[in-house]
């Protein structure tokens, strides 16, 4: 399969990208990667100036098997809520 411009699909990553869109944003886990894409800053940005902030949704960190506590994320939906707070006001 492939696009208008002739390049491939890479048929597991629409699968996967399928799948992560069918999750409820307020189940949905997003990274520091995604967070920082979603608020338009740069990860170390989002990770120095945002994420600390005692107003800012406090992260999920799963269990891991060798190190303890994985990498922090965040509710989606949490963090879509936090942003649309900082609306101003007309």
């Amino acid at each position: 399969m492939t696009t208008q411009q002739n390049q491939p699909i890479d048929l597991t990553q629409l699968a996967a990208a399928i799948a992560n869109a069918m999750v409820p944003l307020d189940k949905r886990l997003w990274d520091t990667k995604q967070c920082a894409a979603y608020l338009n800053k740069s990860q170390p940005a989002f990770l120095q100036r945002y994420a600390p902030l005692p107003s800012f949704p406090k992260c999920v960190r799963l269990p891991h098997m060798e190190k303890g506590k994985s990498h922090p994320q965040w509710i989606a939906q949490e963090v879509i809520d936090w942003a649309m707070k900082h609306q101003e006001k007309r």
